[in-house]
């Protein structure tokens, strides 16, 4: 996984790193808890500059260009990464979220369409936005347009509403009206 602001990954991405960096025994240097007699020593020194390549080797080129500077730990590189995907959550959220509720068919196929619903959604909750299900299945149906209509009315009037599952095998399975599952 290469972090990247154009998918904002970091939690995902900062998961998966902090578990890499834990399994070689080297969080610690992440979040700046060595202790002070160890800092700066050759060996610190040696796994510090790993750590900083490990990271170097998973971001996106134009983020390198943003924390590559000369003299700075890896924790210095780390903090950094984790305030620039966290400044202006806010207003990239509220960007996310007009894109979700404006998105078309248009001369999309139904299976594009539908990608393009999860990846807004995807993004939106890994910045602590996430997309309540009953808006989700109004954004999507809202967007089908003139060719769909009579299927959006049939699915605006299910009851239960239908889910926006991404996950078709992790899907809840309900049931019919005729109370066989579906």
């Amino acid at each position: 996984m290469v972090l990247d602001l154009n998918e904002l990954n970091y939690d995902s991405w900062s998961e998966l790193f902090t578990l890499h960096c834990k399994s070689f025994g080297l969080l610690h240097f992440l979040e700046g808890t060595s202790s002070t007699t160890d800092k700066f020593t050759e060996e610190w020194g040696k796994l510090d500059s790993l750590v900083k390549l490990w990271i170097f080797g998973t971001i996106s080129k134009p983020l390198l260009q943003r924390v590559l500077k000369k003299n700075v730990t890896v924790e210095t590189v780390w903090k950094s990464l984790k305030n620039i995907f966290h400044e202006n959550k806010y207003a990239r959220a509220m960007k996310l979220d007009n894109n979700l509720r404006t998105i078309e068919l248009g001369n999309l196929t139904i299976t594009e369409y539908f990608h393009k619903i999860n990846h807004i959604t995807d993004l939106l909750a890994n910045i602590d936005s996430p997309v309540d299900e009953k808006n989700l299945i109004t954004y999507a149906i809202n967007g089908l347009g003139d060719k769909y209509e009579g299927v959006a009315g049939i699915i605006r009037h299910r009851d239960p509403p239908p889910t926006f599952c991404s996950d078709p095998i992790n899907a809840p399975v309900g049931k019919n009206s005729n109370g066989t599952q579906e």
